[in-house]
């Protein structure tokens, strides 16, 4: 059974190059950025992949069939896409069997390898929907970090993933801000600018569109000089919840000051209670439970969760859960630092009960120094009880990582609490490198993460970037 994931490549950075997918494009004293999918092959079958490429008409012009492998049970790799995507639209479609799962990474080459680089999950034809929700959205948008400031801007991705034209409305607070007719299978951006945002916005955005029609995903990168660079997938109905759970709760007071954000988006009008959790699962107490309890957010709208203005809060770290009162909510949560770091990643509902629960990260490495990147995995246990977890790390041939002890097992990880691998401690390092993908099962419904960082040299006011992104659930 073949599945579509769908990549919406083209959404561009706006300070530093004309358009995120045009492997060629140098604007001014900005990086070069090169697209490049993620994939692992979940089943214990050879997978066939294919990528097709679409004009800002719909029309297909290109596709790299014949020129990728075909990938083994539980192989996995990386490929640049195609080097003439246009700057002003289109999409590319992977085309494999069931069980073939992708991550889409924007990548600065050559000498602007420096810069963060953005990473959301391709997401199924399946999923697309007549609505979207997108909890932070920027246009100029300043803040002060540590006494440095920054300023931020966002483009919003919007990809049709019919066979017929789609005519889309981007909404603020109910209001018409854009409209636009999507050929097939194309895309469309929107930037501040197009939305007609004043200098300093920081919003929340819906998109409206035919049902099973749209999915979107959204870029924010730091303006003139800056390193920061992350995305996001764009959220329809089906990963709304009453309940949302957000991992990297940090509110470090050393020396990186790591610090942690989050952004929640109603459907209608609701209340929302915010609780906190260590790593550990123990619960914490903020010094001012009103400011976390009892939240009005208005259809549409979200909102920002602060929780590093907490005393208690303050020098820890953990998870976060936001339960509405009514209404289903969408989110997503960052973490920032003063030397470079800026990452996002989607909120996550949790699933169905099931008899166990199979996550997969289709983009784990761990490079030689720290210069090259690294992965950090997180998972939070989700459930009604102490999750037994299994994890299974896989080289891009497919075999197994640790032959001798190919299962990390963790037991009786309480609930809310974390456990953390890399391929560093799993013993799964050759010549002191590791490149492929990971597996994990558990008995309790989880939250898995990765981050990707490097350290970065010769930057001032910079040492290390980085960004999130989250495991794919297989029911």
């Amino acid at each position: 059974m073949k599945r579509w994931l769908t990549l919406v490549l083209s959404v561009s950075l706006l300070a530093v190059s004309g358009g995120l997918a045009d492997v060629s494009a140098q604007v001014d004293s900005g990086p070069t950025w090169g697209g490049r999918i993620a994939y692992f092959n979940t089943t214990a079958e050879d997978a066939p992949l294919n990528v097709v490429y679409y004009d800002a008409d719909g029309n297909p012009y290109a596709q790299d069939g014949d020129s990728l492998p075909l990938v083994p049970p539980y192989g996995s790799g990386t490929f640049l896409v195609n080097s003439t995507l246009p700057e002003s639209g289109g999409a590319a479609v992977l085309e494999a069997p069931s069980g073939v799962l992708a991550v889409y990474e924007q990548v600065a080459t050559g000498d602007d390898v420096k810069y963060g680089q953005p990473l959301y999950s391709g997401m199924e034809a399946q999923e697309a929907g007549g609505l979207l929700f997108v909890p932070y959205f920027v246009y100029q948008y300043s803040e002060l970090y540590y006494k440095t400031p920054i300023t931020l801007s966002a483009t919003l991705g919007v990809q049709n993933v019919t066979d017929a034209p789609v005519d889309v409305r981007v909404l603020e607070n109910g209001v018409e801000l854009a409209a636009a007719t999507i050929p097939p299978q194309s895309s469309r951006h929107f930037d501040g600018e197009d939305l007609g945002l004043a200098a300093g916005t920081r919003t929340a955005l819906v998109v409206e569109g035919p049902d099973s029609s749209i999915l979107g995903a959204v870029v924010v990168e730091q303006e003139s000089d800056g390193r920061r660079a992350f995305a996001y997938e764009a959220q329809g109905p089906a990963r709304a919840s009453q309940s949302l759970t957000m991992s990297r709760l940090t509110c470090s007071t050393l020396t990186r000051r790591l610090r942690s954000r989050y952004y929640v988006q109603a459907s209608e009008d609701t209340t929302v209670d915010v609780l906190f959790y260590t790593n550990g699962g123990a619960k914490i107490n903020p010094s001012k439970p009103l400011n976390f309890t009892g939240l009005a957010v208005s259809a549409g709208q979200s909102l920002e969760i602060d929780p590093c203005l907490d005393s208690r809060l303050v020098g820890k770290t953990g998870s976060v859960v936001v339960t509405s009162s009514g209404a289903a909510l969408t989110g997503v949560g960052m973490v920032r630092d003063r030397y470079g770091v800026g990452t996002t990643f989607a909120a996550q509902v949790t699933p169905a009960p099931a008899p166990s629960y199979r996550y997969a990260l289709p983009y784990v490495v761990w490079g030689k120094t720290s210069t090259l990147p690294r992965t950090y995995i997180s998972m939070l246990n989700l459930g009604n009880a102490k999750a037994n977890i299994e994890v299974r790390y896989y080289r891009a041939d497919g075999s197994l990582g640790n032959k001798k002890n190919p299962t990390l097992r963790y037991k009786g990880v309480p609930l809310h609490a974390v456990r953390n691998t890399t391929p560093y401690s799993a013993y799964v390092l050759r010549s002191g490198a590791f490149a492929g993908a990971v597996e994990v099962i558990s008995d309790q419904p989880l939250l898995v993460t990765a981050r990707v960082q490097r350290a970065v040299t010769k930057v001032p006011g910079t040492t290390r970037v980085a960004e999130d992104y989250d495991a794919f659930y297989l029911p």
